[in-house]
């Protein structure tokens, strides 16, 4: 039994990676209200990305392959709206739209409403980076250099020396040893 349980481990791990790989194109929109889509999704995300990104009608928009809102019943008025999936056609783009975006520091308004633009990452992607939710608070508050690696991982760098962690555990075990101040001790 052993052998079989390692098998099927090995291969959650490479599903999660197919997942993850088939996302990496993919950011997602949120907070454009419903039915601003209705002449069509991807002349509406061409106009939002020239405005963001400064683009001049004779400069070629970044290629979408598809769009898509979340795949969910429309929701009633006063709730929010639900989500866009943007596929790019090329990772390039993508990754130079997304850097554009987050370095306006979420302050995306377009029509009179405010967007957010993030990474689509599969769900226990996102559950692993949000593991790290609790500790990051502590060390941003104490000013320690840190960051979350693609796709689950934390890397802190105390007096000179970078460490990367796999586990919130693992991190907070060292950090207490590095720097117990960090915790009250």
């Amino acid at each position: 039994m052993g052998g079989l349980s390692k098998d099927v481990k090995a291969l959650q791990g490479k599903m999660l990676d197919l997942e993850a790989r088939s996302r990496r194109n993919n950011l997602i929109l949120a907070g454009l209200p419903e039915g601003k889509e209705a002449g069509g999704i991807s002349p509406l995300l061409d106009t939002i990305l020239r405005h963001f990104l400064k683009l001049s009608d004779t400069i070629s928009a970044p290629e979408i392959e598809r769009a898509h809102r979340a795949l969910r019943p429309i929701p009633d008025p006063g709730h929010p709206p639900r989500h866009i999936i943007i596929r790019f056609l090329r990772w390039s783009d993508k990754n130079e739209v997304f850097k554009t975006l987050a370095s306006a520091k979420g302050k995306l308004t377009w029509d009179g409403h405010d967007l957010r633009m993030f990474q689509d990452f599969p769900m226990e992607i996102q559950r692993q980076r949000d593991s790290y939710r609790e500790l990051r608070s502590i060390l941003r508050k104490e000013n320690v250099r840190h960051g979350i690696l693609y796709p689950a991982r934390l890397i802190v760098t105390i007096n000179e020396e970078t460490f990367i962690f796999k586990e919130p555990k693992e991190a907070e075990k060292v950090l207490k040893e590095k720097r117990p101040d960090l915790f009250g001790m």
